[in-house]
C-alpha cells in the first residue's frame, strides 16, 4: 500500500464545496481513514475512490447519473445498497457512509442539476 498522506475532513469538504476535490485527495483520504476495511487491496481503495468521487461529480452537476449502487448509497437505502452491491462494495460500504457523514457538506444531495 502507499504511503498514507493524512488529508482532514474539513479540506475535503472545502474542496467539494469549491469544485476542486480530486481522485488522489479521496485516496489518500481513504486510506488513512480504513477501519474494518483495513484488508482491502490498493486496486479495491481505488474502485471506491472512484465511486466517491463518482458522487462527488453527481453532487456538484458535473455527472447527471448514479448508477443503482451510488443511488442507494446517496439516498440512505441501506437495504438497496447491500442488494445492489457486488462482494467489494458490500465490504467496503461502511468506508463510502464515513465518507460522506463526515466529508460531504450536509446539502451535498441537493446541489445537483
Amino acid at each position: 500500500m502507499t504511503e498514507k498522506k493524512h488529508i482532514s475532513a474539513e479540506m475535503l469538504t472545502l474542496k467539494w464545496i469549491t469544485k476542486e476535490l480530486t481522485e488522489q485527495e479521496i485516496t489518500d483520504y481513504l486510506i488513512c481513514n480504513l477501519g474494518a476495511e483495513k484488508d482491502l487491496s490498493l486496486r479495491e481503495i481505488e474502485v471506491v475512490t472512484w465511486n466517491c468521487f463518482a458522487i462527488y461529480q453527481w453532487s456538484v452537476g458535473q455527472v447527471s447519473f448514479l448508477g443503482s449502487f451510488l443511488k442507494a448509497v446517496v439516498d440512505n437505502d441501506l437495504g438497496g445498497a447491500i442488494g445492489r452491491a457486488d462482494e467489494l462494495n458490500q465490504r467496503a460500504l461502511s468506508l463510502y457512509v464515513r465518507f460522506l457523514y463526515n466529508v460531504a457538506p450536509s446539502d451535498y444531495k441537493n446541489r445537483s442539476v
